[in-house]
């Protein structure tokens, strides 16, 4: 990195480092400014993992699922309950039901179609990943060397969200697998074109003592996202359909926006740029897989994300296949994001959950060792709890058919409690700050 030199504020309470190379960006010690930047750059990691989360773990199954029913129960067979036919099967395969010969028959159909949205599904969830692996490192090296008026990351991550957000808002329309198979490959390619130059953005605008920081605020982004996503997707599906598909790539349009209007970088016009080297750039993704260690770690983590990735693509049709009593799927619906919450393999969740305990274990501190275990113990506990949720809500006889209902003042208090959650989750900096003031006081007591 180039020295930099620091300059006057740009405004009151900024302190801002410019760059002594033309066409670099602004480095933010301190200030709105920095504030802007870390507040925006949260959000929009928060509005495209919400896709991921949404899209990948309820939507397209959901719309695969639907598209596979039309083929595959055409006629008088239109209007089966599949929650039922699912039933009988598992009755038939305990040996406590016989089947008609009609019934037979509507359940080999079941079978097949069990089986194709299963390979439909991940064909579709499947194809967008080659293209990105392609795409990423092109997108890394073009951003580097970008001269716009809007500096170098901010013209890859308006294309990425904008565009991306309309290739996605346009999967409604899908009518065909194929047609879903094409569209979300390029919404997937074009979206993961704007989270490098939004990742290499913290290493251009922050000093190295808040890269951490913002590292921090785009992982608790990545987290909530996935699993707000996933759970407002769950929540909402009954009422609002595959038109949540406009809901999220609204929000990730937005969120790219603003980030390039709030958090604006200097113009890049005048950036150096060399010749590019294609062979340099080739041999680059060589240098790493040299050594030995980090073959094996590449390797296991290429299985851990194929496997999280199809038990998450396939986790709604597994609640319908598998559990016993089947579940309608208005109900695997609403169940996905409790399991999501809980941390339950299949789901965002447990992913966002490991990837955290995986830093803690990686630091070989036994102290943070310590405090993996003990995070494991605990969400054992909060998995028992949303597990019973669920029993009790889907699985349990109800005890009265009467209509759940609290007084004014319980409703109040529940809905600020639901605001203080949200708004300190999504603006930690002074609780946190906070939090850290009182620690010191403490330890210097």
């Amino acid at each position: 990195m180039a020295e930099q030199t620091a300059a006057e504020p740009k405004s009151r309470g900024n302190v801002i480092l410019d760059p002594t190379e033309p066409g670099a960006s602004p480095i933010y010690v301190k200030g709105p400014a920095s504030r802007r930047y870390l507040t925006w750059y949260t959000l929009l990691t928060l509005a495209v993992t919400a896709i991921w989360g949404s899209v990948a773990g309820i939507l397209l199954p959901n719309h695969v699922q639907i598209l596979e029913f039309a083929r595959w129960f055409t006629g008088p067979d239109s209007g089966v309950d599949l929650q039922q036919l699912t039933t009988l099967q598992q009755s038939i395969d305990a040996g406590t039901a016989t089947a008609t010969a009609d019934q037979l028959r509507q359940l080999k159909i079941l079978a097949d179609f069990n089986t194709s949205r299963a390979q439909s599904l991940s064909i579709i969830t499947s194809v967008g990943v080659g293209l990105t692996m392609l795409i990423q490192p092109l997108v890394g090296v073009a951003s580097d060397r970008t001269r716009t008026a809007l500096g170098r990351r901010s013209p890859w991550i308006l294309f990425g969200t904008v565009v991306g957000s309309l290739l996605l808002a346009s999967l409604r329309m899908a009518s065909t697998v194929l047609m879903i198979a094409v569209i979300y490959m390029l919404a997937q390619a074009v979206l993961n074109t704007a989270m490098g130059p939004l990742a290499a953005s913290v290493a251009d605008r922050m000093p190295e003592n808040r890269r951490g920081t913002a590292s921090a605020l785009g992982g608790f982004g990545s987290f909530s996202g996935g699993v707000a996503g996933a759970v407002l997707a769950g929540a909402l599906f009954a009422s609002l359909g595959l038109n949540l598909y406009f809901l999220f790539a609204s929000f990730a349009a937005f969120a790219g926006v603003m980030f390039a209007i709030f958090a604006r970088d200097y113009s890049s016009k005048d950036l150096a740029v060399s010749r590019f080297n294609w062979k340099e750039f080739g041999v680059g993704f060589t240098i790493a897989l040299r050594s030995r260690n980090f073959r094996w770690v590449w390797v296991a983590r290429t299985l851990l994300t194929s496997c999280y990735a199809v038990s998450t693509a396939l986790g709604l049709y597994m609640m319908q296949s598998y559990i016993h009593p089947a579940m309608t799927v208005a109900d695997a619906t609403k169940t996905a994001p409790l399991l999501s919450l809980a941390g339950i393999p299949p789901m965002v969740g447990f992913y966002a959950k490991l990837s955290v305990l995986q830093a803690l274990i990686a630091s070989g501190q036994a102290i943070h060792i310590g405090l993996a275990v003990f995070a494991v113990m605990m969400s054992l506990i909060g998995a028992f709890y949303y597990l019973r949720v669920v029993k009790v809500m889907y699985f349990d006889k109800p005890i009265t058919a009467s209509t759940v209902s609290a007084p004014l003042d319980v409703r109040a208090v529940l809905s600020v409690n639901g605001a203080l959650v949200l708004i300190l989750g999504l603006v930690p900096g002074g609780l946190m700050t906070l939090c850290a003031n009182a620690i010191v006081q403490m330890l210097g007591t």
